[in-house]
């Protein structure tokens, strides 16, 4: 049946049957997954990162983004869910599905990009302090 409001359900690991209607979300894990919101069965694990979906709770009501694709699946549906409420989206093409994906992979790889970037500055303000510490060390000792 196909869903149209999710709730969600913390958890440390992923039960043994998953119920329809619920999202399940592992911090620990920094893993989300439910069945699919069309009722085909299919379940959908999403990574939580900067670089792939995250979750945000307010109160009793989810909001999970960017949207489901599950352009790998049989039923191909494609939802945001917002607030609880599913919300779906206009089939797409195999062109704009591939679109999307290289766009997702082109995205991945800026945020990956930023993040090395962050620790290579990290890394040389921490040699620089290195630096400047055995200098005042030698200073000290004479």
């Amino acid at each position: 049946m196909k869903q149209s409001l999710m709730r969600p359900e913390f958890i440390e690991l992923a039960p043994p049957v998953l119920e329809d209607g619920v999202l399940y979300i592992s911090q620990k894990y920094k893993t989300s997954l439910h069945k699919c919101c069309c009722g085909c069965g299919e379940t959908v694990v999403l990574q939580l990162t900067p670089a792939h979906w995250q979750v945000e709770v307010h109160g009793s009501k989810v909001s999970l983004h960017p949207s489901v694709g599950n352009w790998g699946m049989r039923c191909q549906s494609h939802y945001w869910i917002k607030n609880s409420q599913v919300v779906w989206a206009k089939q797409m093409s195999p062109s704009q599905i591939a679109a999307v994906r290289e766009r997702d992979k082109q995205d991945q790889a800026i945020h990956i990009a930023r993040v090395n970037a962050s620790k290579s500055q990290n890394a040389g303000a921490l040699n620089t302090l290195w630096e400047l510490l055995k200098k005042l060390g030698r200073w000290l000792m004479g």
